[in-house]
């Protein structure tokens, strides 16, 4: 029962009596009061009310309603007569009990009951009580005749069956996963459910005209028609139907594969495939033969294609293949099997850092194929694609791409500006550019190589610092981010999606990783990790002896790991790439280049050949006496340069001097230990020698035929 004070009391006059609100409680007067303990009540006053019941009926939709009742006093006193009113009601429907205002007239009083909102309560029938007191005194001692009065109400609220406009989406597949069902319409409460062939949905009431539904994927296993309605979830008139249709399942389609060129010889690749009707059953095929598949969603599969199958130049047909609803077999789309790459696609030449280049034919040059000058310091070059590519830093640590044309050296598109400093790797037709943003955070952006327009950006948030240089191989960018322990970054180079990460609770130092067919290799905390370039998983890790090495760069050759884990410098341990077993050790200031069976170490401004089968030094260069940078070897020829500005080539096998030039500053020697981005370094790829010297950028032809 709730008590509310509606009329504080009533003044009753023998001729002309009139009812007061809310005025003071007590006693009366004109010979008919008594005082408490002494005299008994006069009984001179009586109370009665009409009507005794009040029926109300209002829609869910409707405002809420009120209803009225009025009290009538008669005396038997002469003079005035004060009497003092409360009230109690129950709250079933009711909200509350008011003097209606000038509603009052001689001895009466209108009091108004007012109901509860129709919207907040379910369809139904709602009962209360209202009792009315009138007393003698204040508080009630003595009540008067007929006192209390009841009124009993009865609330009505009538359901309102809701109108629907449209359901999003109207169709699927049979088969496919559950889904969000938005519908619209109006009007909707807070107790609305959807229902899905008369069973109700988990439902979110977003406003009065929007639900969304949660459909499960057993609810659509196979081809129907399902009728839509609303519903109030306590009763009432459900809404006209609007139909659902579950389609039934279609074979699955491809829509690209990527890469879609592989080259011949490769020791295998990763594909990634997009299209739609994908479930956990889908097999990427290759030929027909089924591949090792990873399902990432309905509409992207991750595949391994082996070495075996990529062993001659050819085409092969990809298909996908459903065990289960959508079953069937898509159309074929090709992937090319081509020659190896002649093509520079990342730092030292290649995704595993090795330093090394082999063309058809091979002259060493007699003049300059072009020169260009660049807006700042430029990166080692990309060169791939008709194009060589650079990241140049510019003042103030921003950074800009830019394409030259290879065979005059001119802009072919670009300069695009990145918002900070970067490096560069090409993979298939994209250039990938790693950059550290000003907001402690990597950003990797993907621009196409024939005309620059960007693909896809990505930020990399979870870690702040990203000074390694990306690698990107068989359809995944590898990028390393460091700051809090260190992660490993997978990114598809379609999609610019994130495939996986391998995260480390270990500090490390900025890093960059080697990546080949096979194994992704880089240093967390300064033990070497080899993980599956397909799903990040570690393969074997072995446990290094420094403490933090800045922008460390690892080489993979031969089945060899060149792991650089010693405190300054390239230095470090030879590791069995497959198993992880230390080999032995190296010295080196700068990234070695590494041949088939000779390895280039720069130590203390000189470069030693060291027999990679005795680990004994075959011979020693020392050039202008401070030879900087990282050395390549193109066709058995190795190239350095000299802090003079002199470029040599040298006899890989005799060291002797084949070739010089002089270059019109000393070529870079910014290769990645403790510098920063952009690395720099002089690169080979696609018949020409590519060489930086501060921002000046010389090529020489190498190969007319590659």
């Amino acid at each position: 029962m709730s008590s509310h004070c509606a009329l504080r009391s009533v003044v009753l006059v023998a001729a002309c009596a009139v009812l007061s609100a809310c005025g003071g409680g007590g006693g009366g007067g004109g010979g008919g009061s008594s005082s408490a303990g002494t005299t008994s009540p006069p009984n001179d006053v009586s109370m009665t009310e009409s009507p005794a019941s009040l029926t109300v009926t209002a829609r869910q939709s409707d405002p809420a309603p009120t209803a009225q009742f009025t009290l009538f006093f008669a005396t038997t006193a002469t003079g005035s007569v004060q009497i003092s009113l409360s009230d109690q009601f129950t709250q079933n429907g009711i909200t509350g009990i008011s003097a209606a205002a000038g509603a009052t007239s001689a001895n009466t009083g209108t009091l108004v009951v007012q109901f509860k909102s129709p919207a907040t309560l379910p369809p139904g029938t709602y009962t209360d009580t209202v009792t009315i007191k009138a007393c003698y005194q204040s508080p009630c001692v003595d009540q008067v005749l007929g006192s209390p009065v009841t009124v009993t109400t009865t609330y009505t609220v009538v359901g309102v069956a809701p109108t629907l406009t449209a359901i999003s989406p109207t169709s699927t597949a049979a088969g496919v996963p559950g889904f969000t069902l938005t519908v619209t319409g109006s009007p909707f409460t807070a107790l609305s459910v959807v229902l899905w062939n008369g069973q109700p949905l988990p439902t979110t009431v977003v406003s009065a005209t929007e639900l969304r539904a949660t459909v499960p994927a057993t609810d659509l296993a196979s081809a129907a028609t399902v009728p839509i309605t609303v519903v109030d979830s306590s009763g009432g008139t459900p809404s006209a139907p609007i139909d659902f249709t579950i389609e039934p399942p279609a074979a699955p389609s491809l829509t690209a594969v990527a890469p879609a060129t592989l080259a011949a010889g490769s020791p295998g690749a990763m594909l990634d495939v997009t299209g739609s009707g994908f479930n956990t059953t889908s097999t990427v095929q290759w030929n027909g033969v089924a591949l090792a598949t990873t399902p990432r969603s309905t509409t992207e599969l991750d595949a391994q294609v082996p070495a075996a199958d990529l062993a001659a130049v050819g085409t092969a047909a990809v298909t996908v293949s459903n065990a289960t609803a959508p079953a069937g077999t898509s159309a074929a789309t090709s992937v090319a099997i081509v020659d190896q790459s002649l093509d520079a696609v990342a730092f030292q030449i290649t995704p595993a850092h090795a330093g090394v280049m082999q063309f058809a034919n091979f002259t060493l040059p007699t003049a300059i194929q072009w020169q260009t000058t660049l807006d700042g310091l430029p990166s080692y070059p990309v060169i791939a694609d008709g194009k060589v590519f650079f990241t140049v830093e510019l003042i103030g640590d921003a950074g800009e791409l830019v394409a030259l044309d290879q065979a005059t050296g001119a802009i072919a598109w670009g300069p695009v500006p990145l918002g900070a400093r970067g490096s560069a790797t090409y993979d298939s037709g994209t250039v990938f550019v790693l950059s550290e943003s000003s907001a402690l955070a990597g950003v990797v952006q993907a621009f196409d190589a024939a005309t620059g327009v960007q693909r896809w950006s990505v930020s990399l948030t979870s870690q702040p610092y990203f000074d390694g240089t990306p690698v990107a191989a068989n359809g995944i960018v590898y990028v390393v981010g460091t700051g809090n322990g260190s992660t490993l970054f997978a990114i598809s180079e379609a999609t610019g999606a994130i495939l996986w990460t391998a995260p480390s609770t270990a500090g490390t130092a900025l890093a960059t990783p080697a990546v080949t067919s096979s194994g992704v290799y880089l240093q967390f905390g300064c033990s070497t990790v080899d993980e599956d370039p397909s799903t990040g998983a570690q393969i074997w890790s072995t446990p290094g002896t420094c403490a933090a090495i800045p922008e460390i760069v690892p080489s993979v050759a031969n089945g060899v790991v060149y792991s650089p884990d010693a405190p300054s410098g390239y230095g470090g341990t030879t590791l069995n790439a497959q198993t992880g077993v230390t080999l032995g050790s190296y010295q080196a200031d700068t990234a070695p280049a590494i041949a088939a069976t000779e390895g280039y170490f720069l130590q203390a401004g000189t470069l030693q050949a060291v027999d990679l089968a005795s680990n004994t030094i075959a011979w020693r260069f020392t050039g202008d006496g401070s030879l900087m940078g990282a050395p390549i070897v193109v066709d058995g020829d190795v190239f350095i340069s000299g802090s003079t500005g002199v470029l040599y080539a040298l006899d890989g096998a005799t060291g002797a001097v084949r070739w010089t030039t002089t270059l019109p500053n000393a070529a870079d020697s910014g290769n990645g230990w403790d510098t920063g981005l952009p690395f720099g370094g002089i690169g080979a790829g696609d018949g020409l020698l590519v060489v930086p010297a501060g921002n000046t950028v010389t090529a020489y032809t190498l190969s007319t035929n590659p």
